[in-house]
């Protein structure tokens, strides 16, 4: 699911505006005599050479950079509200200064890593005669905004930046109409433009390695292997050995492969050995010229798991503006396999007419936009996996399914996880809150009469800290999570402890699972993430009533990322034998608000569908 540029939460907008200048010192002025503006502070800074900043003639900065293998910036961090519209400006007399603001959850520790946690930004280059002006509005969980004077590396500057400014005001409200996320346009399936390419595309689809250089002639690792624990090489026989022991790093290799818009494109693979890789299409305009630029310009993708003995086949019609396609076997950073991929394929066709419209009918209800205030919906209406993040599951057998086919908590579809007795995990992801403050979740689970809540643990909903910046301390079992055990449904709350870098982790109770068996539950968990003695809180609600009122710490300190929900079925690593009837549920209804303004009832499902009763 794309998320929304903006999620404001404006139709629950209560800040304030701030009257006046809100920088300090916006002259520039150097009362200290230490060179510098104070309250301000130089990023990058200058050498007193070739990059200076220093009090001007009459008032504010000479800003000077003529060196363009180095930056020069100057830069102040402002408290700021969410939902409001900030207006930063300048007079700016010469050439090469552009004015940005940016907004983040938490003012950061190390300035490097801004592009890694910004909300949002936006920026103006010089306005010859004009006062320079920037106009943004705040968006939800922002916290600070850096306003920041700046000449890039390869930019040469000669200016003098006088009087500056930054204003805050509420949104007006065809100002809170605007602002709402307008719909994408669908990416329309296009009828083929040429005729359709027989056989197989891919380049060397069986993995030789004519030239002797370890890799597959046509093939691109992607991520690279190392030797050692991540191997990519020839396998005796034909195919390529495929080997992931290191949950830290991922695993790939990728071919680029031109294609039609509106025609059917296949992508199998043959896979033997223990554990599979994911099999994956992404469709783009052009090749990135950096592999981590992709997710900038791609157009669709789909995916599938390749599993040992289970060949596996990705069926996907290239949407309007596509003209490459990337075709990934890969392994992420959590995975474990060890696999010789035997063979590849990718073939075209021309897509049957129901295909066409149900494509175009599935592009259509992505691109919706999402309602003011939401970060994230994963409710299942695209009749597909795509609102997931990457638009698959982790894990197991999970199915989108009908109202005919099992219970549904919304709209017409819900997802039925499942996991067979030689798994341990099927679960759908969503996505991360910031780093630090208010996020709020809603969703729905439906326990069967016959789910077994007794000879095993089952871990339901998780808000992980995987990928979130400074490793946390293991306790020895999951994160933040709902678990059932022993025919109850706890929470398990883990977070820093008392005692420096360590993990404590607190156990509340909410209810027996006889209660929710045979019926939706709905579940609303309102939460600041915060480190110890920063206010941290947590209340959970069961079917609209608190069944959790915590006060006390919530996450860690050193943080740059926050935890990411997912739902479904995990149980522990590979001991579970039990029956696949007996690990059944059904997920539906998930959405996630950030920020102080959001509400619960953004997130509530019933406040979108009337709650069912116990069957």
């Amino acid at each position: 699911m794309v998320l929304a540029a903006l999620c404001l939460g404006l139709s629950g907008l209560t800040a304030r505006t701030t009257t006046g200048n809100l920088l300090q010192n916006p002259a520039f002025a150097d009362g200290d005599g230490d060179g510098f503006p104070d309250g301000w502070t130089p990023y990058p800074p200058g050498d007193g050479d070739t990059r200076i900043i220093a009090p001007a003639t009459g008032g504010g900065i000479v800003f000077k950079d003529n060196d363009k293998n180095s930056g020069l910036g100057i830069e102040q961090w402002v408290p700021v509200q969410e939902g409001l519209r900030y207006t930063a400006s300048a007079d700016i007399s010469g050439t090469g200064v552009t004015l940005n603001i940016f907004f983040v959850a938490k003012k950061l520790v190390r300035a490097g890593d801004l592009n890694k946690v910004k909300l949002s930004s936006k920026s103006a280059r010089t306005a010859a005669g004009a006062r320079t002006e920037v106009v943004a509005v705040a968006p939800a969980g922002a916290t600070w905004a850096k306003i920041w004077f700046y000449c890039p590396k390869a930019g040469i500057a000669d200016a003098v930046i006088r009087d500056a400014a930054l204003t805050s005001a509420t949104l007006s409200p065809s100002e809170v109409a605007a602002a709402a996320p307008a719909p994408a346009a669908a990416p329309a399936v296009s009828a083929p433009s040429g005729p359709v390419p027989q056989g197989n595309l891919l380049k060397n689809p069986v993995f030789a390695d004519a030239d002797g250089d370890g890799t597959p002639d046509g093939w691109n690792p992607y991520p690279p292997g190392n030797g050692d624990t991540l191997v990519l090489a020839p396998a005796p026989g034909g195919g390529l050995v495929f080997k992931d022991n290191d949950k830290n790093n991922g695993l790939g290799i990728e071919q680029w492969v031109p294609v039609q818009e509106g025609l059917n494109y296949t992508a199998s693979a043959e896979v033997a050995g223990n554990g599979g890789v994911s099999l994956v299409l992404i469709f783009a305009p052009s090749i990135p010229n950096r592999p981590g630029d992709l997710k900038k310009i791609q157009l669709a993708d789909k995916s599938a798991r390749a599993a040992a003995g289970q060949p596996s086949t990705v069926p996907a019609i290239a949407p309007a503006g596509a003209k490459w396609v990337k075709v990934w076997l890969y392994s992420p950073k959590v995975g474990v396999t060890d696999v010789v991929i035997k063979q590849a394929s990718l073939v075209a066709s021309v897509p049957s007419v129901a295909a066409v419209n149900a494509a175009t009918a599935a592009a259509a209800v992505a691109a919706r936009p999402l309602p003011p205030g939401l970060a994230s919906v994963i409710d299942f209406e695209t009749g597909d996996l795509s609102q997931a993040h990457m638009g698959k599951a982790e894990g197991g057998d999970v199915t989108v399914i009908t109202a005919a086919e099992g219970p549904v908590r919304e709209g017409k579809y819900s997802a039925r996880i499942a996991i067979k007795a030689d798994k341990h995990r099927a679960e759908v992801p969503g996505y991360r809150s910031g780093a630090y403050g208010v996020a709020r979740y809603g969703w729905s689970i439906y326990i069967p009469k016959e789910f077994d809540a007794q000879t095993f643990f089952s871990i339901i909903t998780q808000w992980h800290s995987w990928g979130t910046g400074r490793e946390s301390p293991k306790d020895g079992g999951p994160p933040t999570c709902m678990n059932i055990s022993k025919g109850k449904l706890h929470l398990k709350l883990l977070a820093q402890g008392d005692d420096g870098w360590t993990s404590k982790a607190t156990y509340l109770d909410i209810c027996a699972v006889d209660e929710m068996r045979g019926r939706w539950n709905d579940f609303v968990m309102e939460v600041n993430w915060q480190g110890p003695g920063k206010g941290g809180w947590l209340k959970l609600y069961k079917d609209g009533k608190l069944a959790i009122d915590y006060k006390g710490t919530t996450w860690y300190d050193d943080k740059d990322k926050g935890p990411y929900f997912k739902f479904g079925t995990y149980k522990g690593g590979g001991k579970w034998r039990g029956t696949e009837e007996g690990a059944i549920l059904y997920v539906d209804a998930a959405r996630m608000a950030l920020g102080e303004q959001s509400t619960c009832k953004m997130v509530d499902p019933a406040a979108y569908a009337p709650r069912p009763v116990r069957e």
